[in-house]
């Protein structure tokens, strides 16, 4: 049994996004009426909606128990793909939605660790990608004369993780797991 199956099975409906057809998978960000459609996905894809989940009791209060919308795990070429996703309806410079991600590892390493022992044999080597995802840019007007467009996957390094940041509501599963 794969990876994605072993999680299709031991997880709860709920917890899971579907893929719809055809047409991919449809992140939802209820909170801000926002979706974000992955496309091109024909690998196996599990997305874990980590909203359902919670930090464990004993911790504090605070940041350490913040967390990202989704989990996206991918098999791709041989390779273990666990893409971490925080959706935006506009993108800010705040650190919030950075922290968000990077608050949410224990989740993959609880998960991973539940499928070994469920599965009676040890998961390879994951790699591990960040992303934020907004619907649109800051809305406060530019006011320089010329500038030249931005790119739409940018990257930035923050507290020893890289963070990709993508603007629009569709995305293809290549620029997900390549960033």
């Amino acid at each position: 049994m794969s990876l994605n199956e072993t999680l299709e099975d031991i997880l709860k409906e709920n917890a899971l996004e579907k893929a719809e057809g055809s047409d991919g998978i449809i992140l939802r960000e209820r909170q801000a009426k926002m979706a974000v459609q992955v496309i091109h996905c024909p690998e196996p894809v599990t997305a874990i909606r980590l909203g359902k989940f919670s930090h464990l009791s004993v911790l504090k209060d605070g940041p350490r128990k913040q967390q990202c919308d989704y989990l996206l795990i991918v098999q791709r070429n041989g390779i273990i793909h666990a893409v971490f996703i925080e959706l935006k309806k506009t993108l800010t410079q705040e650190e919030r939605p950075k922290e968000q991600l990077r608050r949410s590892r224990p989740f993959l390493a609880y998960l991973l660790s539940v499928c070994e022992i469920e599965s009676e044999r040890s998961i390879a080597r994951t790699r591990l990608t960040y992303i934020i995802i907004a619907e649109k840019r800051n809305e406060r007007l530019d006011k320089q004369r010329v500038k030249i467009g931005p790119s739409r996957i940018s990257l930035e390094q923050y507290r020893k993780i890289k963070i990709a940041t993508i603007v629009g509501t569709t995305v293809s599963l290549a620029d997900l797991t390549n960033s």
